[in-house]
């Protein structure tokens, strides 16, 4: 099944990225939604990757470089006809290996504490990524968790 960086012009990419943006907003307090549009994912310090099958963007996952140490993961979603094959599970190891290569120490993300989030935050728990005070330009809200993982060098 081959990675491959985004086309932000492709019809499935697109769909991929508004309709998580929907769910997202439709789970989340709207002072506490930062999902990503389309317009976002073109900025140079943020790549968009996305998990093809037979012609069908399965997932999508994204990488903002902070700093030349520091990382966040900007988005995640599965396609809904896909979830539970372990493609969010790929997608993250992607994304942290990805990380490394680029020489980040740490990568950051922030979540939804409500349950839609639930299988998100969990997973993330499984690639070591604890609870932080917010980072960045966040403000810390009751409705998102702010997370990090330190890399291993290797």
């Amino acid at each position: 099944m081959p990675m491959i960086k985004a086309n932000l012009d492709d019809q499935q990419i697109i769909w991929l990225v508004e309709t998580h943006k929907k769910r997202a907003m439709h789970e989340s307090d709207p002072c506490a939604d930062h999902a990503l549009d389309m317009q976002s994912f073109a900025a140079d310090h943020i790549t968009l990757w996305a998990f093809w099958d037979q012609g069908i963007a399965l997932a999508i996952g994204a990488l903002q470089q902070i700093d030349t140490h520091k990382g966040e993961v900007k988005t995640m979603f599965v396609h809904p006809d896909h979830q539970g094959r372990g493609l969010g599970k790929q997608m993250l190891q992607h994304l942290m290996n990805e990380a490394k290569r680029l020489g980040m120490q740490q990568v950051f993300l922030e979540t939804g504490r409500w349950e839609y989030f639930t299988a998100a935050r969990k997973l993330y728990a499984r690639f070591g990524f604890t609870e932080c005070p917010a980072f960045g330009d966040y403000q810390e809200h009751p409705d998102s968790i702010f997370m990090h993982c330190t890399l291993e060098r290797t």
